[in-house]
């Protein structure tokens, strides 16, 4: 939602959680490191789940705030990705 500006303090969790799930450290996420983190906190998702979330944050992920991000198609999730999405009013999130 352009305009939209969430807390430090939430900023700042969201990123403490997602050096959570990239324990690899490489600031990117893997549909692996998704269905780990996932499995850790007791929700099983499939590959065809994973690659559905990955898809849909790569898509989402310019458009949220209005901020403008590298659309790699990639099938990872940046950290900057990752904040704003999870961050994003309305959103669910990965």
């Amino acid at each position: 939602m352009a305009g939209y500006k969430s807390t430090a303090f939430t900023d700042a969790a969201f990123r403490e959680a997602f050096k959570v799930l990239d324990p690899d450290g490489d600031g990117e996420l893997t549909r692996e490191e998704i269905v780990r983190g996932l499995d850790i906190v007791g929700h099983t998702v499939s590959d065809d789940e994973a690659d559905a979330m990955l898809n849909y944050a790569d898509r989402c992920a310019s458009m949220i705030r209005g901020e403008d991000f590298e659309m790699t198609g990639d099938g990872k999730v940046m950290q900057h990705e990752f904040v704003s999405f999870m961050g994003a009013p309305g959103e669910t999130g990965l």
